[in-house]
């Protein structure tokens, strides 16, 4: 189990922009199968479909199985096992067209980069809208989603997002405001990653 960040995001600005955002969160969470109060990424960074489902790390392919065997003086029994869930030439296509389509190989690579985080937030509550502007509270696991409240400063320009968040174990609370320009920059870079050779990363992964 992960050690877990509490965060509480408030957001400030003119109020009918804060009822916007409020009502894009809605459906967003909505969307996402979640309760109407719930706090979800998917807002501002929805996760690619392509990549539900996607394993990590990824099947190894039959030559670095054989190797791995070969190294390690498996049994025939251990290299059977392996074999039968390496990766076939058809799950090599799949990785491949992922690759050009996301930039990324699978799920958690891609959340750890585009959210800060593996997993989007937990436990997450709506803690209401005030005339100092509405907040959310919400766990995340090892870290907080800094990706993600830069990506909500750039898409609402005329609001302001505040992290506030505490590590597990620590006592220290740390504040981080969203900075529109590191977001901008992180698009560029996730549109950078699709000009990869993706083939090659699957076969011989660094």
């Amino acid at each position: 189990m992960p050690n877990w960040t509490s965060n509480i995001l408030r957001v400030t600005g003119p109020r009918l922009s804060r009822l916007a955002f409020a009502n894009s969160m809605y459906q967003a969470a909505s969307e996402q199968g979640l309760a109407g109060s719930a706090f979800t990424y998917a807002e501002v960074l929805p996760m690619p479909e392509i990549l539900r489902g996607t394993r990590s790390p990824l099947p190894r392919t039959e030559e670095q199985v054989r190797r791995d065997a070969f190294e390690y003086g498996w049994s025939e029994e251990t290299l059977e096992f392996n074999l039968k869930h390496c990766m076939t030439i058809s799950d090599q296509e799949k990785y491949e067209e992922i690759g050009r389509q996301t930039g990324f190989l699978n799920w958690y690579d891609w959340a750890c980069e585009v959210w800060g985080t593996k997993w989007d937030a937990s436990e997450s509550v709506f803690l209401g809208d005030t005339p100092r502007g509405l907040s959310y509270r919400f766990d995340s696991p090892w870290c907080a989603p800094i990706p993600v409240v830069d990506a909500f400063a750039l898409k609402y320009p005329d609001l302001k997002f505040t992290l506030s968040f505490v590590h597990e174990g620590e006592k220290r609370r740390h504040r981080y405001i969203g900075n529109p320009g590191k977001a901008a920059v992180a698009i560029v870079a996730n549109e950078q990653r699709k000009t990869k050779e993706f083939s090659q990363l699957i076969l011989h992964p660094i």
